[in-house]
This record gives C-alpha cells, sequence and structure tokens, in this order.
C-alpha cells in the first residue's frame, strides 16, 4: 500500500505521519536527560518529576502536588492528587521515579512518614532505613495497607470533631490527642506513628508450620501504628511486643496526651503485580479494599500513594482505583493497550524509547511529555 507505514504495528497514512513528525520537532525541545538539582525542589509538598514545556513552548518543571497549600510559580500547575501511578517495562526509568520521591520525603523527614512494600525485594529493600515500616511479603503488605487506612479514618475522627476539612489546618487548634512513651527503645511516638514490630509464632496457630519456615528466627513482622501497639498489648492480645529487637509490654509501654503534629504518610508499592498476583486471597483482598478507601479519601488527611507496575492492566488495578487516581505516568516503549489502560487514548506513536527516561504525565484530562528526572552520581546514597 503505497504512502503507508507501520509504527508501533499500526499503519498510518500521509496526514497521520506528517503529524507524528511535527509532534517529534516539539518533542526534539526537550532534554534529552534532566538531572534533578536542589533547586528544582523548594517545597515539600510539591515533589519534582521532570521537565517539560510550557504553553510557550519553554522548559518548565513538572511534579506531584500532594496538596494546594503552597504553589511554585516556576513550576507546571499539575492537580493535586492522592496517589501516583507509575506503569513502565523494564529499565524504562520507573525505579529512578520511586528513589526520587523516596529522597525527596527524606529531604523533608519531619514531614513525612514513609510505608513501602517490595515482595520482589530488590528495589525498596536497599533503602529499609529510610522507611518507618517495609513489608516484604504480601501478608506484611496487608498489615501495612490496613494501618494505612486505619490511621487515616482516626485522622477524619479528629477533623469531625474540630469541624474541618484539611489535617494541615489542625495544628491550630492544638487538639489534644493520645502520645506513647516506650521506654524500651526511649521514644514518646505520637498515636498515629506508623512502624515495624515483630511477635512471637504461635506454635498453635494452624499455619505455624508455613509462618515459621518463612520467618526462622519465630518473629513475624507486622506493621501498624503505635496505637494498635498499645491496644494488642492491652487487650492482652499479645504479651510482649519487639520494635527495634527490645521487648515492649504493657508495663512498660505508657499513654499520655500532646497536641497533635500532623505528618503527610507516603504508602509506595513497588510492583503492584507482584502483590495482587499473590495466591494468599486473604490479604490480597485486604490490600484492595484498603488501597480503594485510601484512593477515595486519603488526600484531605495527608495520605497519600505511589503505585509502580509494569503495566496497569485490570488483573493488576481495578477501574474503581484507577478512577480516583488524578496523575499517571507511562514509560518507555508501550503500545496502543497500555497507552488505553492509563490515558484511555492512544498516545503509543509518541513514545521515545530511544530517550532513556523520556515518558508522559498525566494530570487531570492534560497528558504531557516529560524528561524524567535523574539523580546526581551520589544522589540515592
Amino acid at each position: 500500500m503505497k504512502g503507508r507505514v507501520k509504527i508501533m504495528g499500526k499503519k498510518l497514512d500521509k496526514k497521520e505521519r506528517k503529524e507524528i513528525e511535527k509532534f517529534k520537532k516539539i518533542s526534539n525541545k526537550l532534554p534529552k536527560q534532566a538531572i534533578l538539582q536542589s533547586r528544582d525542589e523548594e517545597l515539600w509538598n510539591f515533589i519534582p518529576l521532570g521537565i517539560t514545556l510550557d504553553s510557550r513552548g519553554k522548559e518548565t518543571t513538572i511534579g506531584w502536588y500532594l496538596n494546594e497549600e503552597e504553589k511554585l510559580e516556576t513550576a507546571y500547575d499539575t492537580l493535586p492528587s492522592t496517589s501516583l501511578l507509575i506503569a513502565g517495562s523494564t529499565g524504562s526509568g520507573k525505579t529512578v521515579i520511586e528513589l526520587g520521591i523516596i529522597n525527596h520525603v527524606k529531604k523533608y523527614r519531619d514531614k513525612f512518614q514513609l510505608v513501602g512494600s517490595d515482595c520482589k525485594r530488590v528495589e525498596f529493600n536497599r533503602f529499609k532505613n529510610d522507611f518507618n515500616g517495609l513489608a516484604l511479603d504480601i501478608a506484611t503488605t496487608a498489615s501495612a495497607v490496613t494501618a494505612v487506612r486505619d490511621v487515616m479514618m482516626k485522622r477524619f475522627n479528629i477533623l469531625c470533631n474540630l469541624s474541618t476539612n484539611n489535617v494541615w489546618k489542625v495544628e491550630d487548634k492544638q487538639p489534644q490527642v493520645p502520645y506513647y512513651d516506650v521506654k524500651p527503645i526511649g521514644k514518646t511516638l505520637q498515636f498515629d506513628h506508623i512502624l515495624t514490630f515483630e511477635v512471637d509464632l504461635d506454635p498453635n496457630d494452624r499455619h505455624y508450620a508455613q509462618l515459621s519456615a518463612q520467618y526462622p528466627d519465630g518473629k513475624q513482622p507486622i506493621i501498624g501504628s503505635i496505637d494498635s501497639v498499645y491496644n494488642r498489648l492491652k487487650s492482652g492480645a499479645y504479651d510482649k511486643i519487639y520494635i527495634d529487637g527490645k521487648a515492649v509490654t504493657i508495663e512498660n509501654i505508657k499513654e499520655t496526651s500532646g497536641i497533635y503534629k500532623p505528618t503527610a504518610i507516603m504508602l509506595m508499592i513497588d510492583e503492584l503485580a507482584e502483590v495482587m498476583s499473590s495466591e494468599d486471597y486473604k490479604s490480597v483482598d485486604a490490600v484492595k479494599t484498603a488501597l480503594g478507601s485510601i484512593s477515595r479519601l486519603g488526600r484531605p488527611v495527608g495520605v497519600f500513594m505511589v503505585l509502580g507496575c509494569q503495566r496497569a492492566s485490570g488483573s493488576v488495578i481495578s477501574t474503581d482505583l484507577k478512577n480516583n487516581i488524578n496523575m499517571s505516568i507511562l514509560l518507555g516503549n508501550f503500545d496502543d493497550a497500555a497507552s488505553c489502560l492509563m490515558f484511555e487514548k492512544d498516545i503509543s506513536n509518541y513514545c521515545r524509547p530511544d530517550i532513556k527516561g523520556r515518558g508522559f504525565i498525566g494530570s487531570g484530562n492534560e497528558i504531557l511529555e516529560t524528561q524524567m528526572f535523574i539523580g546526581k552520581v551520589d544522589y540515592f546514597i
């Protein structure tokens, strides 16, 4: 067929080819490498992701606004979103973006709590000490996501009692909330502080053989709030719980009170497909339920999610969950099906897999070609 070519498996006529060439000319105005500098992030609630072009064709930083408390005049004005969905095949740069978000959280450590899941144990596990809690298996992931959801609902109770819909305005009203003095670790923690703790395996548990094989040291990790730790001990569910390897009992943890100081909770799940394909259906159902709830309700109470996957298919992320995500990133070499899954539009002819870190950011109804940031050599050390 004269005058037609194939691009990404589709036959295009002469007019379509011209449109693509026009797009590529605009695309070539973007840098082929964008290095994140300190000047690219000046606000804790703005996480820089890359470089795009503004309406005048000038380079500008684009990123993820967690809320509307502060805005950058020099950045592209994206919609605040509870969640960020990142999709891309192996080697497309998905992990680099995730690690950039981790680094942003580390820079503003007093503003964030970081909770993660890395069931493949190859990405986040290297930065375990930067997380309040990091799940490395499906059962612990279920406890982590459920804990974040539970803290979210407790924060809503505070907002309800104070007749406000913004957690960042709560501190001005100085509400009193529970704190817990945990003597074995020498810390006093606010009720919604999330952490990893361990419990002794119960030999009478019908899953004891399976659990003892999975946790050979005889202790099962759980991610939860310090409030839930106290309540488990108080109810007698456990005689002791281990935090940082030290035994905590009801006798050496004391409930106190203090003024509430909100922090943003960032829940990050790498390779969501690995979680959703687990044969532990009870844990998977718990994860699905909690993620859906967080996606709908999280932003007013400062709870956010980063979900990473190779392909945003229905088996990985439900339609309901996807519909509540206002910001998405698609990277690398993708086909029309992958594009429609992310943006409900085929932009596969515009992808530039030849450029490392090149992709598209969807914010609301906008889809913007973006050169994603990479870290400096010492950026993730």
